[in-house]
Formats: C-alpha cells, sequence, structure tokens
C-alpha cells in the first residue's frame, strides 16, 4: 500500500506557497486588497461567533437608530474565523483563506479521483486556481467557499 504522507503534505504547505506571503503575514497583515472588503466579512463574522444566532447579524452600526438585521452569507467560515482569531482579525482573515485552499485541495483530489486522474495533480491544480487566488485578494470571504463547492 502506498503511503499518503506526501500528499497530506503537500495539501498543508502547497496553500502556504500559492498564497505568499501568508506564512510571513499571518498575525499582522491582512492578505487582500487594502480597499477590499475583508474588513466587512471578518466583521460580521465576529458579530456572528459571538452572538447566539449563527445566521443573523443585528446591528446598529447600518442605518442607526433602528438598526438593521443583516444575514451572513458564509457561515460555513466561521470554524476557520474562530481558530484565527485569537490571533487578530488579520489572522483571523489569513485563517479563512488559507482553510478554504485546503478545502479546495481536498476537493481536487476527490475529483481526481473519481475520474481516474492522479490525486497530487488535481490537489495542486485546485490550490493554484487563479480565480479563487484573485477572489482572496478581495476580500470577499464567500467567494473563496465556491471555489470548492
Amino acid at each position: 500500500m502506498r503511503s499518503n504522507w506526501p500528499l497530506i503534505l503537500t495539501l498543508l504547505l502547497a496553500p502556504l506557497i500559492a498564497a505568499w506571503p501568508l506564512p510571513t503575514a499571518w498575525a499582522n497583515t491582512w492578505l487582500t486588497t487594502p480597499f477590499g472588503e475583508a474588513v466587512i466579512h471578518v466583521w460580521g463574522l465576529w458579530t456572528v461567533a459571538s452572538s447566539a444566532n449563527l445566521f443573523a447579524i443585528e446591528t446598529q452600526a447600518i442605518a442607526w437608530p433602528a438598526g438593521v438585521e443583516a444575514v451572513l452569507a458564509d457561515p460555513i467560515n466561521l470554524g476557520w474565523f474562530v481558530l484565527g482569531w485569537p490571533f487578530g482579525p488579520e489572522a483571523a482573515y489569513n485563517t479563512i483563506v488559507y482553510g478554504n485552499l485546503v478545502v479546495m485541495g481536498i476537493a481536487g483530489i476527490c475529483l481526481a479521483r473519481s475520474v481516474g486522474g492522479h490525486p497530487m495533480l488535481g490537489l495542486l491544480a485546485a490550490v493554484i486556481n487563479p480565480s479563487v487566488l484573485g477572489a482572496a485578494t478581495g476580500g470577499i470571504t464567500e467567494q473563496l467557499t465556491i471555489g470548492w463547492l
């Protein structure tokens, strides 16, 4: 039986290389454009993570003084957000990017296996997908999830 360790190591390391400089800037720099939407999306994830409601954001910050209820578009990213949040909002966003690239790699492996392809090639093709890496720079966290859904 063949060892899966090379595939697992590539799955964990390829997203770090593809999203460079992510490993060097994890907790101190947003891996997005300066005027992107990452801050808004991290705020929404923080609001939902710190409340009892997993889908709705109730806030007076929008349409003050009455406030408004908004819907979180990507509750699936809450797990990645919570893992990164103790290290700051930058780390929370960057953990979402990394986590989605790992899941994208898993999806590439599964797709390659389902069509008789080589799992390593499926992983690499998925992780270095330019449209997903480009989505990370815009800061819209639900766009990252679309890549592997």
